[in-house]
């Protein structure tokens, strides 16, 4: 059941005149998904309450849907389609929709989902949706929204199997999305892989490699192999392994401020030299950028950003262990030549950004990635002063290297962070009302 009074605190009248609650915006879903009882990880097919239903009922009229049921379905109309989500967990295999309210026969439904490797899943969903109409169409996806980097193992995961229940249960329209979460900064020509995916599974019966390998060059003018490399840029934490937890460490590695360290207790913990792991990337991707020069400004941007993440991945945890020794020597090293040389290479991943972005698209929206690039070399040359003050004994001590680093991320959560504002600070950059 709805624990009402504990919602209320998150709402506010709908109007002076009205007793109607409205939930908050969207910052306060996490404490209203605990008080529902609602998973944890939000997948696609999931309802999420405070983006999407926007009124609530007074306490003693009608309740808001069942969660063991449906939670909540939502419609909206376009010119072709309807979408509506379904809480995943909360459909059994066998439920029964015959008494379920149904869209109009007219407008198609769209089962929306990128996130789940396994087909059962996906058949489950599509038998729900086929009792609710007859006009289904799947949407999956191509996953460039993950931060700066692609994430090429999640998307071939998670097509393959969704588009092989497509196939088992005949639905006749598919269509890969790419979506552009906070500010779209994987460039635009890193969904490629996908999109071709798409076109290679509707057009034989199974997954082949070779013959996917050659219809991408085929379309493309490209290796696949290179741009698959990109994936490595976010398996960090993988050990090899696909990255189905999404982790997208070069987004946090790179803007997370190098004298607060929020994400460095996880760069201790690993076992990894992240300065090797990123450089031999970065080595790697600039022979990829020989075999592709039509694509030659996406492979220098993603080998500029390896060098970057060289230099950087692990700056925070070299700053702290020779504070807390009180190695001035290493300080000084650090001060003037490490993170000159972050800079330097940080600049040019800014630039090469720019470049693609004027190239792809219209300049309104690269302010964005402008600002956080840019705010990161910002804080580096901040950084330089503070340590300068530090190592000439003008301070005698730096309070943000005083702190202890503790983890972000809960023990076997997936290591991923999309929200910029969250990376830099610990202080809300968002109102607090």
């Amino acid at each position: 059941p709805v624990q009402w009074e504990t919602l209320k605190k998150f709402a506010f009248p709908w109007s002076k005149s009205s007793d109607e609650l409205r939930i908050l915006p969207i910052r306060f879903y996490d404490q209203i998904r605990r008080i529902l009882g609602l998973p944890c990880t939000l997948r696609a097919g999931d309802i999420v309450i405070a983006e999407f239903v926007h009124t609530l009922p007074c306490i003693d009229r009608v309740a808001v849907y069942s969660c063991n049921r449906v939670c909540k379905i939502f419609l909206i109309s376009t010119a072709v389609a309807a979408v509506f989500r379904l809480a995943i967990d909360d459909v059994a295999d066998d439920t029964d929709c015959s008494d379920w309210e149904k869209p109009d026969p007219e407008l198609g439904l769209v089962y929306w989902d990128y996130y789940n490797p396994d087909q059962k899943i996906y058949e489950k969903m599509i038998r729900v949706h086929q009792q609710l109409s007859n006009k289904v169409i799947f949407a999956g996806g191509s996953w460039i929204w993950n931060g700066i980097s692609p994430n090429y193992s999640k998307t071939f995961t998670c097509t393959r199997a969704g588009l092989a229940a497509c196939k088992k249960y005949h639905l006749l329209e598919v269509f890969c999305t790419a979506w552009m979460d906070n500010g779209a900064e994987t460039p635009v020509d890193a969904v490629l892989p996908g999109l071709v995916l798409f076109a290679h599974l509707g057009f034989h019966e199974d997954f082949d490699e070779k013959a996917l390998a050659e219809e991408f060059h085929d379309v493309t003018g490209a290796s696949l192999n290179d741009f698959l490399e990109l994936d490595a840029l976010d398996s960090l934490f993988q050990n090899g392994q696909p990255n189905l937890d999404t982790d997208n460490p070069s987004k946090y590695l790179l803007y997370q401020d190098p004298l607060l360290g929020i994400f460095d207790r996880h760069i201790e913990d690993l076992d990894l030299d992240t300065e090797r792991y990123y450089q031999d990337l970065a080595d790697r991707l600039e022979i990829c950028r020989k075999h592709t020069p039509a694509y030659d400004t996406l492979f220098a941007f993603y080998h500029s950003l390896a060098s970057t993440l060289a230099g950087k991945a692990d700056l925070g945890v070299r700053l702290k262990k020779a504070y807390d020794a009180h190695d001035l020597s290493t300080l000084e090293t650090i001060c003037e030549e490490v993170i000159p040389g972050i800079i330097n290479d940080l600049s040019t991943t800014r630039l090469l950004r720019e470049h693609l972005w004027m190239q792809d698209a219209k300049p309104f929206g690269y302010e964005l990635v402008d600002i956080k690039l840019s705010g990161v070399i910002a804080r580096l040359t901040s950084t330089r002063y503070r340590l300068r003050y530090y190592i000439d004994g003008r301070v005698k001590r730096l309070e943000e290297l005083e702190a202890d680093r503790l983890p972000y991320f809960l023990p076997g959560a997936p290591k991923r962070e999309n929200l910029w504002h969250r990376i830099i600070s610990g202080a809300d950059l968002m109102d607090t009302i």
